[in-house]
């Protein structure tokens, strides 16, 4: 995680696919701590791929730092 700790940080697709599968693998543990501090560190961290609906820019945000419009 700490790649994504920066906030202009580029990632190529074939990059970032395994880096999230382990999110997700370590999301899936059984100890609550860890998901807990697993959970606290992506809130820091610049990992959501975003697209700006603006300009139809990609980068990567916080998970805070997005919105998905809904009905």
């Amino acid at each position: 995680m700490p790649k994504y700790r920066l906030d202009h940080f580029e990632v190529e697709d074939e990059q970032y696919l395994p880096d999230i599968e382990r999110i997700r693998t370590a999301f899936a543990t059984d100890s609550k701590i860890q998901r807990d501090k697993l959970v606290s560190e992506l809130r820091e961290s610049y990992f959501v791929m975003v697209i700006d609906s603006g300009d139809g820019e990609g980068y990567l945000a916080k998970p805070g730092d997005t919105y998905i419009a809904t009905e």
